[in-house]
């Protein structure tokens, strides 16, 4: 039991650092530099410096990751602010799908992937012993991304819905009004979180 819980631990933090990957990939692309990548959220266990000036930090509980850009904006999910406004809305739209996209490709080429080798990727061949570890990646890594994609901020699908917004406007929302919209996500999300890690850890604790 105790393995499995290290490997679903490892498994969605892996999946964060894909997601965030994609945002720091989609930044460099478009001429925003990245200084910072976090993966989970609450009391840092270690950090580190790796190429290009990028800080990592690894923290407690794997329900949240941020990629901060260098101009001081962040491609946010725990974080407290957005891209720079001066970066035009293509960019910071591209920056923020690249996250979901890459979890959602993920889970494709997983499910391609294992329906090429085994000539099935039905529900009874995903429900067997041997095909746990992918069903389990993909369909973690389709969650993750279908719910970052959920219009609520600081999701990711949150900003991407007030860049509309600030399309069909013509000037982005005001600082304090996204904050307020950030707030209230920010609540929602932490409220859910807390339901979902107890209903885990209620689990795990009958399983004992």
């Amino acid at each position: 039991m105790y393995s499995d819980i290290a490997f679903s631990l490892g498994a969605i933090y892996g999946l964060l650092l894909i997601h965030e990957l994609g945002h720091l990939a989609a930044a460099r692309a478009v001429g925003l530099r990245v200084h910072r990548l976090t993966l989970g959220v609450g009391p840092q266990l270690f950090g580190f410096h790796g190429p290009a000036g990028l800080y990592c930090t690894i923290a407690l509980l794997p329900i949240g990751s941020a990629c901060v850009l260098g101009d001081s904006g962040a491609v946010p999910r725990r974080s407290a602010n957005q891209t720079s406004a001066a970066t035009s809305i293509g960019k910071r739209a591209i920056i923020y799908a690249a996250g979901p996209v890459c979890n959602l490709g993920l889970a494709a080429v997983l499910v391609l992937g294992a329906s090429w080798t085994h000539d099935d990727f039905s529900l009874s061949w995903a429900l067997q012993a041997d095909a746990a570890a992918i069903t389990l990646i993909a369909g973690t890594s389709l969650l993750i991304g279908l719910f970052n994609l959920l219009p609520i901020p600081p999701l990711d699908g949150g900003w991407l819905a007030l860049l509309v917004l600030e399309a069909c406007r013509g000037a982005p929302l005001d600082s304090s009004s996204a904050a307020r919209l950030q707030r209230v996500g920010s609540g929602l999300i932490a409220g859910a979180s807390v339901l979902l890690i107890g209903s885990f850890a209620l689990r795990y604790w009958h399983l004992l």
